[in-house]
């Protein structure tokens, strides 16, 4: 392997799957420095042409505090755990990934961000890579929200500088008088010390999960809070300038936002309408800068043999893209249906038996990546030879980009 020229070996090795690269680190040290380098990471995450995957996150029970996530396989039409974790996570039993990039997840407290009565500051927030095993913890949070709800966290990427961000809103006063609130946010770049105050303030609240996409996070922003304000519009924040923003979405008619919801399909930000009882209607944004929305996908929900007629479909989650170009979609009633936007066929997917020791567990889209996290951790000792190799690479990686 020593005679081939270094390019073509990255070259070749950014064509393969994460799981492959990763497994391969066991062959030699020479094989480990080039899975382990920033620089093949880049490559890999520039050749999108890793397939997605589907993520269990499952929480323990009692007094457990392990979470354990499995990835996710169809086997003749049945969904099944890998026999082993491909992560546990120590102290974690009420913490859950609110977002992910490139193959990272954000984990912080489940549900809307609700504290405990006797929140010291000591949330914690953690980054993994659960492809590599890798955990991130980073400092506590330096804002104390007075409000103990609705806390919302995000994770970016900013190319040009390569740096990862977390991104924290929180309800910062409310005012009696005239019976509104303000909102703070903070934010945490991987390899600096401590969380700083986001000069841009978000102006409305927001709700459910963020999605990353063409630089910027996004929520949808709560509707009961700002019932008259909020119409058709979408809280942005780009990672690059650090700044809030509003954008439009499709106008669709509906007074309940409850009903829409923000899902990354294939690296587009897109808008799922569960509010008809007869289909799901999936918008996409095609064209960003010219905020152009397309309707891509409308998903007959009478096919499924035993499905309840409702009033809407909010009890439907579309988790994502998954084998073979299909959508996958979820019930309350944690039953799977996978959409083949080729065909329009929506079929159900069985799930086989779950390890006896979770309390709860949600499914998540997820594209591994070889992004670690050993290089962003202030506390790790530095391999110098590893960093020497790094560098080497790296300057590969610019001359095969020039």
């Amino acid at each position: 392997m020593e005679d081939f020229p270094q390019d073509l070996i990255l070259n070749i090795l950014s064509r393969l799957p994460v799981k492959l690269l990763i497994q391969s680190r066991c062959v030699s040290k020479l094989w480990c420095n080039l899975v382990d380098s920033q620089c093949l990471a880049s490559m890999h995450l520039r050749q999108g042409s890793e397939e997605p995957s589907l993520l269990l996150v499952a929480c323990p029970t009692g007094k457990a505090s392990i979470t354990s996530l499995y990835l996710l396989k169809e086997d003749r039409g049945t969904l099944r755990t890998s026999h082993n974790a491909t992560m546990q996570i120590l102290n974690s039993r009420k913490y859950g990934p609110w977002c992910s990039c490139n193959g990272l997840l954000c984990f912080a407290r489940h549900g809307d961000g609700l504290l405990s009565s006797r929140h010291d500051g000591r949330e914690l927030v953690f980054i993994c890579n659960p492809l590599r095993g890798d955990v991130l913890t980073l400092p506590p949070i330096t804002t104390i929200s007075p409000v103990p709800v609705g806390q919302k966290y995000g994770l970016g990427y900013y190319p040009s500088t390569k740096e990862y961000k977390v991104v924290r809103i929180f309800y910062h006063a409310f005012d009696g008088i005239n019976d509104q609130y303000s909102f703070g946010a903070e934010i945490y770049t991987l390899r600096s010390k401590s969380w700083r105050d986001v000069r841009s303030t978000p102006p409305y609240a927001v709700t459910g999960k963020p999605v990353f996409a063409e630089g910027s996070l996004h929520w949808m922003i709560n509707s009961e809070l700002h019932p008259n304000k909020t119409e058709h519009v979408i809280l942005s924040f780009n990672i690059a300038r650090e700044e809030f923003s509003v954008m439009p979405h499709p106008d669709i008619g509906l007074k309940n936002h409850d009903m829409l919801a923000l899902v990354d399909l294939g690296g587009s930000l897109s808008l799922v309408d569960s509010s008809s009882d007869k289909h799901i209607l999936i918008w996409v944004l095609k064209d960003y800068n010219k905020r152009c929305w397309l309707r891509e996908y409308c998903i007959s929900i009478k096919a499924p043999e035993g499905w309840s007629g409702r009033s809407n479909n909010g009890h439907i989650r579309v988790i994502g893209f998954w084998e073979h170009g299909e959508i996958l979609l979820t019930s309350s009633e944690d039953s799977f249906f996978s959409f083949n936007p080729r065909t329009d066929a929506l079929r159900y997917v069985h799930v086989s038996v779950l390890p006896h020791d979770i309390a709860r567990s949600e499914v998540y889209g997820h594209t591994g990546s070889l992004v670690s996290l050993k290089a962003y951790d202030l506390t790790a000792k530095i391999d110098v030879n590893a960093v020497q190799d790094s560098c080497n690479l790296e300057a590969t990686a610019q001359k095969l980009e020039q």
